[in-house]
Parts: C-alpha cells; sequence; structure tokens
C-alpha cells in the first residue's frame, strides 16, 4: 500500500471519473466532486486538518474494502453532499472512531456490509434523501476516543424511503452510562417516517432507536428503548425485548406480537 498525501485542492469535473486504490491516504485538502469519485482497498484519514470532499450535482462516490480512521474532532462534516441528486455507495469497508463523518442532502444512499468502531456525534447526518438502503453493518461502540461533549445523535437518517435491516449494534456500559437518563430528547438511531427497521439486534445500549415502523428486532439489556421524537405515531412488530427497562417513550404507539423477559420499569 502506497502512502498518499493530499495537500492541495483537486476538482473533479462533470463526466470525469477519478479512483485511489491501494493507497494510504492522508487528506490535507478539499476535494470537489461533480463527476465520478472512488476508492478501493484505501486506508483513509480524516479529522486532523480541514479537509472534506464536497460532492456537487449528479456526481457520484463509492467506498470499497476501505478503511476510514477519524484521528480528530473535525471541523465540519468530512463528506458533504448539497446536491440532492448525488449517489454514495459505501460497502465491505471499517470506519475507527467516526464523528462528523457523512451529511447532506442525497438521491441515493447505501452503506451496506460495514464495521463501525466507536462511532459517535453526526457520524451519519443525512437531511434529506430520496432512497435509503442500510444492511447487514456491525455498530460497535466500546470507548470514547475523543475528549468532547457527545450528544446522543449517532445515526440520523430522513428519506422519502428506505430500509435498515440485518444490522447489529453492541454498546458497552462506559457508553451506555456516559449519557445521563434525561440528557436527551433524541436516541441515537434516528430513522425519520419512512424508514423501516427490521431483523436488528440491539445489545447493551441506551437510547437506542427513533423509528415509525420496526419489525422482528432484538432488543437485549437495553434501556430507554424506542421514542417517537418528531414522529406521529411507532408500530412494533414481532420484537423480543430481553432484560430491558423503559421500552417505550411515546404517545402513540402500536405494539403487537412481541416478547418481553425480565424486564422492568
Amino acid at each position: 500500500v502506497q502512502e498518499l498525501y493530499i495537500d492541495s485542492n483537486i476538482n473533479i469535473s462533470e463526466n470525469e471519473q477519478v479512483e485511489f486504490s491501494n493507497k494510504e491516504i492522508h487528506l490535507n485538502a478539499h476535494i470537489n466532486c461533480e463527476g465520478s469519485i472512488s476508492f478501493y482497498n484505501c486506508h483513509i484519514y480524516y479529522g486532523e486538518k480541514i479537509n472534506k470532499i464536497n460532492l456537487k450535482n449528479n456526481s457520484t462516490m463509492t467506498i470499497d474494502q476501505c478503511i476510514i480512521t477519524c484521528t480528530g474532532i473535525p471541523e465540519g462534516f468530512f463528506i458533504n453532499s448539497d446536491s440532492c441528486n448525488s449517489d454514495i455507495e459505501m460497502k465491505n469497508s471499517r470506519v475507527e472512531n467516526s464523528v462528523n463523518l457523512l451529511s447532506g442532502c442525497y438521491k441515493r444512499l447505501k452503506i451496506n456490509s460495514n464495521e463501525f468502531n466507536n462511532y459517535f456525534t453526526n457520524t451519519i447526518d443525512i437531511s434529506n434523501c430520496e432512497e435509503v438502503e442500510i444492511k447487514n453493518n456491525l455498530f460497535v461502540n466500546i470507548d470514547i476516543p475523543f475528549q468532547f461533549e457527545a450528544d446522543n445523535h449517532f445515526l440520523s437518517i430522513w428519506a422519502n424511503s428506505g430500509v435498515f435491516e440485518n444490522n447489529i449494534l453492541k454498546e458497552s456500559d462506559v457508553i451506555a452510562d456516559y449519557f445521563s437518563d434525561d440528557s436527551t430528547t433524541t436516541y441515537k438511531i434516528d430513522l425519520g417516517r419512512n424508514i423501516k427497521a427490521s431483523n436488528c439486534s440491539f445489545f447493551g445500549m441506551k437510547f437506542c432507536i427513533s423509528a415509525s415502523d420496526i419489525r422482528d428486532c432484538v432488543f437485549e439489556n437495553c434501556r430507554k428503548i424506542l421514542n417517537t421524537w418528531r414522529l406521529k405515531k411507532i408500530v412494533i412488530k414481532n420484537c423480543t425485548f430481553t432484560e430491558c427497562s423503559s421500552i417505550c417513550k411515546a404517545d402513540n404507539f402500536d405494539i403487537s406480537m412481541c416478547r418481553f423477559e425480565k424486564c422492568y420499569d
């Protein structure tokens, strides 16, 4: 793997395709993309200096079999789109110690078969998207990598349609106890009104998820699990809760065909 230091801005024009492969990338500048950019089998560092990837109109970005490491608290988001016509796909990759990773407005967003280790405030913050697919990911929070005042908003994604499916989310006591019981009204996974959560497993989490439709999920040793924050109603169907407390904070919810084992207030 070859080291690559990017110290001056790169501009990718419309219809231009740029690929980085087998590189250890230290990005110390901006990449402005109006065409197509892809990273394959790269180790990408961000956070130490001002470094951003800006996706413009009709641009595309692919991250495949990469490692992304946040080395410090960044100024703003690392990857951002100000155009709702951009597409981004991240797959088969690993993200370490992520803060302010991905933001903006997209046409399509796919995040599949990745591993997120120590993901925190605004790892993903999507204000608007036509279609979202987040499948087969592992989200694990073991320790707090940086000294900063985090809030509960780890993944916030609002879209016209989408799925949050077959994901596993784990949290250590260090992370769960970091947030007081009344620290915030927001939840770590905020999926908005139109993204359905299904076949996901939550272990040891506190302030788990806010979503309108949650089905076939497993919650073990979790606290303050469900919330209708900014939602009119939530549907919870065929889920299993084991050794959980404060399961649902909601005014209007429909729970059916669920199992509760050793749960408490």
